[in-house]
């Protein structure tokens, strides 16, 4: 549980970081309002209901979730180009 805790509060500071840094801090402000980043016990219960993962398996994948990245806002943010047939 102690390394899953550290992934998210890491990945947490990283998306608070991004948000600070965008140019368009009007869609920050929606993003803030409207997506607002989710607590550890909110990640938590969302692993358990969409996946039924529970105890180790849900920490294992806050774990592995938290070195991926949102494909979504990572295209909004132009970070990534869509992708091609």
């Amino acid at each position: 549980m102690k390394q899953a805790r550290q992934a998210f509060d890491l990945r947490d500071k990283y998306k608070f970081q991004a948000r600070e840094l965008m140019e368009d801090q009007e869609y920050r402000k929606w993003l803030d309002i409207n997506k607002p980043n989710p607590s550890f016990e909110e990640i938590l219960r969302h692993k358990e209901l969409k996946y039924g993962l529970t105890g180790n398996e849900a920490y294992e994948d806050i774990v592995r979730s938290s070195q991926t990245t949102n494909k979504e806002y990572d295209k909004k943010a132009g970070v990534v180009e869509d992708e091609q047939d």
